[in-house]
């Protein structure tokens, strides 16, 4: 009997180990949720921002605290911009969902929203979405960049423009991608495998290529 308290304490913990495991777990269903959802979210953060004045409000601010952080850390060279603007997406999403909290109606529309695209809660869809968004950037720092081959084949061709300072801004774009490449390292090869057949949908999806960021 003496064996049988230590067997069931190591039973209980495999047993939410590997619940854990696959709660974990990204899905193609997670990625093409993640893309029904946003493809909804324009005509949503209308609704929601009209139902919650103040929400608008403190984005505005907010924005404008990040674009001055961005600026200082790309002309001063302190931070990474990758990882401030990673860190920036998840908890602007998790302090407007705070905020949006405080309004019946608006938390209402948001689960309803989160629940029709397959979530749980808002909670789980933003859980979801910032791992998508994640494996999404780690397998474009891995793919050959053209806008940014572009832009260093623009900076070679500048007239008069001195041979040391091209070489000098074509540095810096190198080190942008290879410290954007570093930062995203980190994200599970199994994510990875997951988004990468849904790279053109989600590209759509965020309008990627048009807005040039995930979160303005």
């Amino acid at each position: 009997m003496k064996y049988l308290k230590p067997l069931v304490y190591l039973a209980v913990f495999l047993m939410t180990w590997s619940m854990s495991l696959a709660a974990s777990t990204l899905t193609e269903k997670d990625v093409r949720n993640i893309i029904s959802l946003l493809s909804e979210s324009d005509t949503l953060e209308q609704d929601i921002e009209r139902l919650v004045p103040e929400l608008a409000e403190r984005r505005e601010v907010r924005d404008a605290e990040m674009e001055e952080k961005m600026m200082q850390a790309l002309m001063g060279g302190g931070g990474n911009p990758t990882a401030m603007l990673m860190d920036s997406l998840e908890s602007s999403m998790r302090e407007d969902m705070a905020i949006i909290r405080g309004n019946a109606e608006a938390n209402a529309k948001l689960t309803e929203m989160a629940r029709k695209h397959g979530f749980r809660d808002a909670d789980e869809w933003i859980d979801k979405f910032i791992r998508v968004i994640n494996a999404h950037m780690a397998v474009m720092s891995e793919q050959p960049n053209p806008e940014m081959e572009a832009m260093i084949e623009q900076m070679e061709a500048m007239p008069g423009m001195p041979k040391e300072q091209i070489e000098e801004m074509k540095a810096q774009v190198r080190q942008m991608q290879e410290t954007q490449r570093q930062y995203f390292s980190s994200v599970p090869g199994a994510d990875k495998r997951v988004v990468r057949p849904f790279m053109d949908e989600l590209n759509q999806a965020m309008n990627y290529y048009d807005e040039g960021d995930y979160y303005d």
